[in-house]
């Protein structure tokens, strides 16, 4: 075999002199640097050349029937332009899918992938380094990481949710853009004793959504007896299909709801009126206890005295766990006319109801406005800012406001422990206990409960209670 000089190109394949490249290996242990460069030059080298490869045996449309797979067949065509999984994609393409299913009448495909058809065909003209890549792409599966720590422009270490190992992931652009105990779905690549990533989610997923991931996970392990990397394999489709749902619902608009959870949609319903005065005292037991002449303080009176304008809230029946009512609707009075304001299909279709009951034949419908929730907000932010009633800030600041506070959520606690909880499964905390699993996703909502108390104000903090309730449980 010929002697390489040390300015010859370097028979890594990496367009390098031998002498700045492989030529180290004879000077010293490789560093993992080192290392990752190399086989990230390798890769962007070969990831052409497998894609050229690609495109000429199966042609254009090949593209297009990976997408539909990679997406559930939720997606016909593959658009290039401002996609935000094609960093996903790519290395799934040619690395983990199987042309097979969509090329039956290709013969000598054999369940193997693009990259290794391609690895077969120019086995010969490959260095050893890209042979070895190749082949460990392939040997490692898409998962979900967990960041547990960051060297800000070198590494991360990362944990998978699923098989519970903890990779060194030397990226210098990944370790800028994560956040400690955030997800993200992509796969580590193992070699020659370096962790890097190829296929990264383009987003990072929040703590929070580990529950959903450890649900996956106890689905998993309820035909398996302990997740491996083959048992990746064997639920990719799946572990795939939950990326795509937490990627939509971290990214689609968010659905603007009401108190009750129905659809925002903000209606002014207008009634033509005779008396005002009337129409108010069949409606003001709908509004705070107030007595009368607190409640005519705030009126408008016409030259002889009369009542002509009045506003008030229409207040929803307390329910158990209420400490004060919420707000139904808005009333106006004014005139010849009565405006009821409320911020749903559903609120409107019942204030109709409520109206005909209460106001009978003193009261007749003219129309309903609904206003654009963009309109609507335009005006909330223009109307002058209302005093607060001194009397309920007073109230307020009160000890028995803090005791009514405090005796609210202790009750609500030491309820929560024993009630079905939706994010659980519908089993309470005390059941979660009795499974691994279970329990994890147990602290994790606490955890998270823990985190949204410090946007919380300060009267209604409960650390104290979320405190107490793992001293309870044992956590």
């Amino acid at each position: 075999m010929a002697k390489i000089g040390r300015n010859d190109p370097c028979p890594c394949g990496s367009g390098k002199k031998y002498k700045h490249w492989c030529w180290n290996k004879k000077q010293k242990n490789l560093s993992e640097d080192y290392i990752r460069n190399l086989f990230q030059q390798i890769d962007e080298k070969i990831f052409d050349e497998i894609l050229r490869f690609s495109l000429f045996t199966f042609g254009k449309a090949v593209v297009d029937f990976a997408w539909q797979d990679f997406t559930n067949f939720t997606e016909e065509n593959f658009n290039e332009e401002d996609n935000p999984h094609d960093q996903l994609f790519f290395p799934w393409f040619l690395y983990s899918w199987l042309p097979q299913d969509f090329f039956p009448d290709l013969k000598n495909l054999k369940n193997q992938t693009i990259a290794e058809l391609y690895l077969t065909k120019n086995i010969m003209n490959l260095t050893s380094n890209e042979r070895d890549y190749i082949r460990c792409v392939k040997s490692n599966p898409f998962s979900f990481y967990q960041i547990m720590d960051i060297k800000y422009d070198h590494y991360v270490i990362i944990n998978d949710i699923f098989t519970g190992d903890t990779f060194k992931v030397l990226d210098y652009l990944l370790s800028r853009s994560v956040q400690i105990n955030t997800f993200i779905y992509c796969r580590v690549i193992h070699i020659q004793n370096v962790n890097f990533i190829l296929g990264c989610s383009s987003i990072n997923i929040p703590p929070e959504y580990k529950i959903q991931l450890l649900s996956l996970k106890k689905e998993i392990l309820e035909s398996e007896k302990k997740i491996t990397k083959s048992i990746l394999f064997d639920w990719s489709d799946e572990i795939r299909e939950e990326y795509f749902a937490l990627y939509n619902s971290l990214t689609r608009p968010p659905k603007l709801v009401n108190k009750n959870g129905d659809p925002l949609s903000f209606n002014d319903i207008i009634y033509e009126i005779s008396d005002p005065h009337k129409i108010w005292e069949s409606l003001k037991h709908l509004s705070s206890p107030l007595t009368k002449e607190e409640f005519l303080e705030r009126a408008e009176f016409d030259a002889e005295g009369n009542l002509y304008k009045i506003e008030f809230s229409w207040l929803s029946p307390q329910k158990g766990n209420d400490i004060i009512s919420s707000i139904y609707a808005y009333i106006q009075i004014e005139g010849n006319e009565l405006v009821v304001s409320v911020n749903s299909d559903k609120r409107a279709k019942y204030a109709r109801k409520k109206m005909k009951s209460l106001l009978g034949n003193n009261a007749k419908y003219k129309l309903t406005k609904t206003k654009p929730y963009e309109n609507a907000k335009r005006e909330f932010s223009q109307q002058p800012e209302i005093e607060p009633d001194p009397k309920m800030k007073e109230f307020e600041e009160s000890p028995e406001f803090k005791e009514l506070i405090d005796n609210f959520l202790e009750n609500h606690w030491k309820n929560w422990i024993n009630e079905k909880i939706p994010a659980l499964g519908n089993i309470t905390p005390k059941q979660a206990l009795h499974n691994e699993i279970d329990k994890e996703k147990l602290i994790t909502l606490l955890d998270k409960f823990e985190r949204d108390d410090n946007k919380l104000d300060p009267k209604m903090k409960q650390i104290k209670y979320i405190k107490w309730v793992r001293k309870e449980l044992g956590l």
